[in-house]
């Protein structure tokens, strides 16, 4: 095998592996996203009811707590 052949030889090598690393880093990429976008949906929030309290009635004061 000639120095010239030993060259492409790496070449070829060196281009494969790196389509292979690109392929594998495209399939997880595209992994991530349709397990972020299909994954189980959130629970749904606790609703709390809302209550409102009336005002107290309060009785009007005596009469001999009028004005002085």
């Amino acid at each position: 095998m000639s120095s010239d052949e030993r060259i492409v030889m790496n070449s070829r090598r060196q281009a494969f592996a790196l389509a292979g690393a690109l392929t594998a880093t495209l399939f997880t990429g595209f992994a991530a996203v349709a397990g972020i976008f299909h994954g189980p949906a959130p629970p749904p929030a606790a609703t709390t009811p809302i209550v409102q309290v009336a005002p107290s009635q309060t009785p009007a004061p005596p009469a001999e707590w009028g004005d002085d």
